[in-house]
Formats: structure tokens, sequence, C-alpha cells
């Protein structure tokens, strides 16, 4: 038996070796796999049609906020020497030239004829909002009413069918003796 250990103990080694190239090619396959995977994953998920696609209004939106952060970002600084303040003359004759016009806008307002409250505003609105499709409404309506036949012109014309079908009756009927 002590003989026969050696030549295995060899054995043993050279399929441990083997066995951990074996098991080194596999990690590096499936490494290399992943890493292709990801890659494939990674240009998918930088795809802005298919983004767009999928995610129309996220996608706007998106957008959207990625202009007003680049607009945000590109807009000069106002800075404290650039401003200029008016003098307090200016202020004064601009507030008194402001004042001015709030009264003769309240003067105009007076003059004018009263307009509806609120409800008249809703009522508007929704007039013109729903106007076009009253419109259409109230034209089929009338369209199908004139193309209806008139009930009594209907009951005459069966009056009429049923006394000519009982006339050529009673002429196909033999006479009764």
């Amino acid at each position: 038996m002590r003989a026969s250990a050696p030549e295995h103990k060899p054995d043993a080694a050279k399929s441990e070796a083997q066995f951990l190239d074996d098991q080194a090619a596999a990690a590096r396959l499936a490494i290399e796999d992943t890493l292709a995977r990801m890659r494939e994953t990674l240009k998918d998920g930088a795809d802005i049609r298919a983004w767009a696609q999928k995610y129309p209004w996220a996608t706007v939106g998106a957008s959207a906020a990625a202009g007003f952060l680049l607009a945000s970002a590109l807009r000069p600084k106002r800075h404290a020497e650039n401003d200029t303040e008016p003098a307090l003359l200016e202020r004064t004759l601009a507030d008194e030239q402001i004042a001015e016009r709030i009264k003769q806008i309240s003067a105009e307002e007076e003059t004018r004829p009263r307009r509806g409250g609120m409800l008249q505003s809703v009522g508007a609105t929704l007039l013109k909002t729903f106007g076009p499709a009253l419109q259409s409404a109230i034209a089929s309506a009338l369209a199908a009413r004139a193309a209806a036949p008139d009930p009594e012109e209907v009951a005459a014309a069966a009056e009429e069918g049923a006394a000519r079908g009982e006339a050529e009756h009673s002429e196909d009927a033999p006479p009764h003796e």
C-alpha cells in the first residue's frame, strides 16, 4: 500500500493543479461574460431614443430639467457693482407716476359698466369650451327629426296599404254564391 501512495500523490497534485487551472479559466470566462453583459446594459441604458419611446413624458421632464440646469449654469451671474440703484429723486418720481397711473385706472374702472361676477365668467368659459359640441348635438338632433317620418303620415300609409291589401285579396277570392 505504501508503494501505491506515492504514485497517487503526484497524480493528485497534478489533478489539483489542473482543477485550479480549470477553475481559473472558468472564472475568467465568467468575468468576461459579466463585463460584456454590463457593457451591453450600459449601452442600452444610455440609448436616449429607447428611453424616449418607452417613457416619453419622463424624457420630456428630464429634458426640461436638464435645459433649466444648463441655462442656470451658463447664465452670467449678477454682480453688485453692475447694479446701479436709482437716485432718491428718480425713485420718488417713479413712485408718483405709478400712483397717478393707479388713480387713472381706478377712475376708468368706475366709469365702465360692471361685468358679471365669477358665475358669469365660469359660464362664459364653459360656453366657449362646450359651445361647439352643444351646437353639433343640436344640429344632429334637428337633422334626425327632419329625417324621421311624421307619425301621422306613417299611419295614413299603413291604412292605405291595408286597404289595398284587402281590395287585392277580395279580387283574388272566388265569388260567394
